[in-house]
């Protein structure tokens, strides 16, 4: 089984960003980590920005778990951004039409300024 391990970049009062990484071989994860709680354990932090750069490919799971993540920030009032999603990634995510209900970002500057309250 494989999981997607994850380091905390940055944290400040408006934001977590995380970076993730998948254990051993190039693949798919089987697993994705509970981001969520990384929220519920702090008051302050409205949003989870997420590197995707360490994420290859993904497959139905890892699919599942990013819009289970997605519901939980938004049920806990907060706000998920993805960035550096890999090409393969993003086909996926486009085809399953999921780009239009997570918010992704093709860079760390952009999804770090959307997330202090900068533009869309």
């Amino acid at each position: 089984m494989r999981f997607v391990n994850y380091t905390t970049v940055d944290e400040a009062d408006d934001y977590i960003h995380v970076r993730l990484q998948a254990d051993g071989q190039p693949g798919a994860p089987d697993a994705l980590p509970d981001l969520a709680s990384l929220l519920s354990a702090r008051p302050h932090p409205k949003t989870l920005v997420v590197d995707m750069a360490g994420i290859q490919w993904i497959d139905s799971s890892t699919i599942g778990g990013l819009i289970g993540l997605h519901k939980r920030c938004q049920e806990a009032g907060r706000h998920l951004i993805l960035h550096a999603v890999q090409p393969p990634v993003a086909d996926v995510l486009r085809f399953c039409k999921l780009d239009r209900l997570l918010t992704i970002k093709p860079g760390q500057t952009e999804a770090l300024a959307l997330a202090v309250g900068g533009a869309k």
